[in-house]
């Protein structure tokens, strides 16, 4: 049997404003003085807690991430891509039919429409807008959901290029940011089967923009553009 990854908790020391990463279970730690959840929908969950913790418990915020381990590319057709997409367990994606169907974080909806939805990531605190990170999901597009990149044709393009001119306007009138300073992109493979768009700020180097997985929007326009089965004919290149 492998051995249970513990999670990784973002918190605070006292009234240090530095965001700190704290990688044992908070139930581990000693003298727990109080812990509330405010936030769940499926898997995701946030919550805060108060307790006393020892230094090992505690990386440092300026440390930051690295890959480790070696990486192995391998190169997926179109025909796996969709049996993977086929397989993808249903219970996985609840928490996004919980946002589509009104029962979560309807507050959290920053526009929608019949085509999509706007939404921030659960992830980002919403106030440190270096890390802002929004999110775009598409809803059914003639009756049936795009599951991922392999699925775009020609035909979506217009699409695409709406809920990105939406979600820039969006952008500009909550937060008073520019589109320029914002990359869009697919992650293939992504974290659950049903079409959406990523926005970061291009300052922001993090994991979930690195090329191994993400796919710039305007690259994938160009793409379809050259060849409305581009995603469908090509093989891509995993990294794993």
């Amino acid at each position: 049997m492998s051995e249970r990854k513990k999670p990784i908790y973002l918190g605070r020391l006292n009234k240090d404003q530095k965001t700190y990463k704290f990688t044992a279970d908070p139930f581990d730690f000693v003298n727990i003085v109080d812990s509330k959840i405010f936030f769940e929908n499926g898997p995701h969950k946030k919550f805060k807690f108060l307790a006393n913790i020892s230094g090992e418990y505690i990386e440092s915020p300026e440390e930051p991430d690295r890959l480790c381990g070696i990486i192995t590319k391998n190169m997926q057709t179109y025909e796996e891509a969709i049996k993977i997409a086929d397989d993808f367990p249903v219970k996985k994606q609840e928490w996004l039919m919980n946002i589509f169907s009104g029962i979560k974080e309807q507050g959290s909806i920053l526009y929608q429409n019949d085509e999509y939805l706007i939404i921030p990531d659960y992830t980002w605190n919403g106030v440190n807008i270096d890390d802002i990170h929004i999110l775009c999901f598409f809803k059914q597009y003639r009756g049936k959901y795009i599951r991922c990149l392999r699925e775009l044709t020609h035909e979506h393009i217009g699409l695409l290029q709406k809920a990105q001119q939406d979600v820039f306007r969006v952008i500009k009138e909550k937060y008073n940011l520019d589109s320029n300073r914002f990359r869009t992109y697919i992650h293939y493979p992504p974290t659950v089967y049903i079409l959406h768009l990523h926005f970061s700020l291009l300052n922001n180097c993090t994991l979930h923009a690195h090329v191994d997985k993400s796919h710039l929007l305007e690259n994938v326009i160009r793409n379809l553009m050259c060849d409305s089965d581009y995603y469908k004919k090509n093989m891509l290149a995993l990294l794993s």
